[in-house]
Formats: C-alpha cells, structure tokens, sequence
C-alpha cells in the first residue's frame, strides 16, 4: 500500500502550563513564541477504505489563524523537519491543503528541500480530454463532428498523439501544428488510415491554427498566446504547465477540471481537512495504479483516466 503525505495545521492549540482563558489574554506574538519553543510536530497515521492508501499526516503545532502569523524562518524550520521525516520513511507523495499551499514560506521550503513529486492536475486533465472535451462542446452548443482541432506542442510527444487517438472516432478534422513534421506525420498515417480522421501536420507554427474551433496547448501558454494567431472564437485548452492572465486574451480558456467526486470520496476527505480538487485527485489516482511509468505515455494517461472513474469520480459541466 502507498503512502501519501500531508502537511496541515493543528485544530486547537492548548499548553498544559497555561489556564485556557489565559492564552486567550496572551499577546499574539507571544503565544507564536511559546509555541514554537515548546510545541512539535505531531505524526499521525491514517488508511481511510475509500481511498486504499496509507496517510502520514503532519500536523504543524500551529492552528490555521496563527499561521499567517509566523515568521518565514520559523515556518521553514518546522517543514525542513518535516521533509527530512518523511524522507526518511519514503514518503514520496505529498500534498497541501489549500491554506497550507497558499503560505509561500511553507510551499518553497516542502518543494525545494524534498524530493516530492509536484501534481498540478495537467496529466489528469489530459487523461480526460475526451470527456472534458465532450461538457465543453456541449455548453457552448457545438457538434463535436463538425468543429475542427487544433493541438500546438513544437516539440512532438505522445502527448498530442495520445489526444489524437483519443479523439480519432468523434473528431473528423485536426490540425497538429509542430516543429518535428515529419516524426508527427508517420504516427498520424496508421490513425488516419484506421479511422478516417483528416489530419494535417504543419510546421507553420504561428499560421497553421488559424481556422481551428478548439485548441489544445502543450507548448508555454504565454509563449503561445504571443507567437500564434486563432480564431478570436477559438476555445483554448490550456494544458501546459503555465496559467493564463485572463485580460491578455479574448478567447475563452478552459485550463481545469470541474470534479465531481463521490460522496464516500468527499466525505473521507473532508475529515482531512481536504477536497477533491485537480491536484488531490491526480496525486489519488497516481497512487491508486499498480505500475511505475518512467514518463507519461499513451498508457500511463490510459490508465489515469481508468482509475479517475474507479474512485467514483466524474468530469462535472
């Protein structure tokens, strides 16, 4: 069973030396220094069923409302503490909740000294393209054999191909706009023959997406928005790893999914202290497959995508 780390805050904070009314009288930087002299790290252990993994929680000895209150050097000591634990017994998954993440002190310190694996809900959102393309369309009332796709990435991965494929039986027209043409081209022959999908690899990056309805973007978001002219009624799908300014762009970006998980999910969750949000979920369906993969490939977001629906999940509207 894998193990999934989680650093968040303590519920209550109490001294046995001090009456409660009277740490309700303390000046507020005077608590912080009592209790970052005299509290620790608390570790706790949990296998909630819904989830069939292991969590090693790690509870800062400060609550929620003084956290904001603490200095960067305090916070960053407590967590280098924390990583060097949880390295220690081969934590390599780790998430924070929302008001643990917003702390930049904390966030830079966990990531920079751990060798954590970082999820931002990209590889999810790819998996489930499909389905997320499918809400899309029909929100916006386009017939999905009737719009044409485009897929920037100048690099070619199995990435675009696996969207490709993906798409192959509902899609009739695609665009792949890349630098490795000719690399791109072999693998688009046997899909196209296959399924009789139209495709057409150009190598005119900043022309080539022009006509297209939706637009998948692998490459840099910003780089792309300034080098690639679209449809000002194009619908963008930001799938790199940056996120968008929105008032630098007219068109409408789809960059996240709306999750809808099951209730037993939501419920094991919330007595976490979390919710299911992109970044959870990926890092949930990660730890729920039975293989290792080196790099994403065609079979590792095969086998997201598989195990996002085994947890009870569903793409929202």
């Amino acid at each position: 069973m894998r193990t999934l780390g989680l650093i968040t805050t303590s519920d209550q904070l109490t001294f046995r030396f001090i009456p409660t009314f009277l740490q309700r009288l303390l000046w507020p930087k005077l608590l912080n220094l009592l209790t970052a002299k005299f509290k620790r790290v608390v570790y706790e252990e949990k296998e909630p069923a819904e989830l069939n993994i292991k969590i090693r929680i790690a509870r800062l000895p400060f609550t929620h409302e003084q956290l904001n209150t603490i200095s960067a050097d305090v916070l960053e000591d407590f967590c280098g503490s924390i990583v060097g634990q949880f390295q220690q017994e081969a934590v390599n998954h780790l998430v924070l909740p929302n008001h643990i993440k917003e702390n930049k002190s904390i966030y830079r310190r966990v990531y920079k000294e751990g060798d954590f694996r970082k999820f931002d809900g990209k590889d999810l959102f790819i998996a489930l393209i499909p389905d997320v393309l499918k809400k899309v369309c029909k929100n916006a009332g386009k017939d999905l054999s009737h719009i044409s796709i485009g897929i920037a990435e100048q690099y070619f991965t199995e990435k675009s191909l696996f969207i490709v494929k993906m798409l192959s039986s509902s899609v009739k027209f695609m665009t792949l706009a890349t630098k490795e043409r000719e690399d791109a081209r072999k693998h688009m022959e046997s899909i196209c023959e296959d399924t009789g999908l139209a495709v057409w690899v150009s190598d005119d990056v900043g022309n080539a997406l022009k006509e297209a309805d939706i637009i998948f973007v692998l490459d840099p978001f910003e780089r792309f928005l300034k080098r690639v002219a679209v449809n000002r009624n194009a619908i963008l799908f930001n799938l790199s790893d940056q996120t968008h300014i929105e008032q630098n762009i007219r068109n409408r970006v789809v960059d996240h999914i709306n999750i809808l998980a099951a209730r037993k999910l939501k419920t094991a969750l919330a007595a976490l202290g979390l919710e299911a949000d992109e970044e959870l979920t990926e890092c949930l369906v990660v730890l729920g497959l039975h293989e290792t993969f080196d790099k994403p490939g065609i079979r590792y977001y095969q086998r997201l995508r598989q195990a996002f629906y085994n947890l009870g999940c569903k793409v929202n509207a």
